[in-house]
């Protein structure tokens, strides 16, 4: 444990049978060094190790791992739940040490410009193995490592001129609204044409993540409730990202497909898109889409009164 005495630790190894002696495994400790460099975490030890075996494991940190599986798009809070529920990090403290000043000015993120300033997309997705009994700020230091050495990895954004923040903001929302890999370059170029044309993004995913996370079918009063993150009410991007875009949506942003025109897209209700380039045509996608979903279930062909299907 951390801050427990290399004694106690020779002690408890006796007690459970490990060693044959404390005494003699502390005098190992002092001759090799290795009482000053033991690390503290939660070790798998097979019966029969030797005392040389179980020093060497202890100053190199061999620890028992756990196995903890972030998804793209993910959110903050719903990492923190997973967090909690594999590795006994509290959610509390985990949202506490996501949203550390110093953190944030770590990584430039423009706090001052974000309602609840936060790590919010740069808790990288992906497979970790974290050391049992790691903590919150543990956790965090190796996720947001991660998404510096995934981003160090990608090109330059040498066209357009974004700030790191904006590209990943911008790709938290691809990320949310890409259920194919290969529509992120599309949804990325549409979005970004756009925001030249000083267009709005009326991104459906942005409204949701400024009603706490509302997963419910989005109708036209939603689009009229004022948040920070309503892209349907507010100018250009939102003040920072919606979850975690994992490397395929932040390349889609600085990759974009190209030559694209496009303006407009709806889902087709398959996991694909239909991409537009006028309103009429857009319209024209979102009554065919409307009539397709309405067959598959089996209702009529009227929309329900206020659905947004944006």
């Amino acid at each position: 444990e951390r801050g427990e005495g290399f004694s106690s630790v020779a002690a408890r190894l006796e007690d459970a049978g490990l060693v044959p002696s404390a005494w003699r495994f502390r005098i190992l400790g002092r001759l090799t060094r290795a009482d000053r460099s033991v690390r503290a975490g939660t070790y798998t030890i097979t019966p029969g190790t030797t005392p040389r075996t179980l020093l060497d494991d202890f100053v190199a940190g061999r620890v028992r791992t756990l196995r903890v599986t972030v998804p793209e798009g993910w959110r903050l809070p719903r990492i923190a739940e997973e967090m909690e529920r594999v590795l006994e990090v509290p959610a509390d403290a985990f949202l506490r040490k996501a949203a550390d000043p110093d953190r944030l000015a770590a990584l430039e993120i423009p706090a001052e410009a974000m309602p609840n300033p936060n790590l919010e997309g740069y808790l990288f997705p992906e497979t970790y193995h974290f050391p049992d009994g790691a903590t919150a700020g543990e956790v965090i230091d190796q996720m947001t490592d991660r998404f510096l050495d995934v981003w160090d990895s990608l090109p330059p954004d040498t066209a357009r001129g974004m700030t790191r923040h904006e590209i990943v903001t911008l790709a938290s929302i691809v990320e949310a609204e890409a259920a194919r890999e290969e529509e992120k370059p599309r949804i990325a170029a549409v979005y970004l044409n756009r925001l030249e044309i000083g267009w709005r993004l009326q991104a459906d995913p942005t409204v949701r993540y400024g009603l706490d996370y509302f997963t419910g079918r989005l109708y036209y009063k939603h689009l009229d409730i004022d948040t920070p993150y309503n892209s349907y009410r507010n100018d250009g991007l939102p003040p920072g990202p919606i979850g975690a875009p994992g490397r395929a949506s932040l390349l889609a942003v600085l990759e974009p497909l190209e030559p694209c025109d496009d303006l407009f897209f709806v889902a087709s209700g398959d996991g694909w898109h239909t991409f537009t380039r006028t309103a009429a045509e857009h319209v024209r996608a979102k009554n065919e889409a409307r009539r397709n979903r309405n067959r598959s279930a089996g209702q009529d062909t009227v929309a329900p009164e206020g659905d947004s299907e944006q």
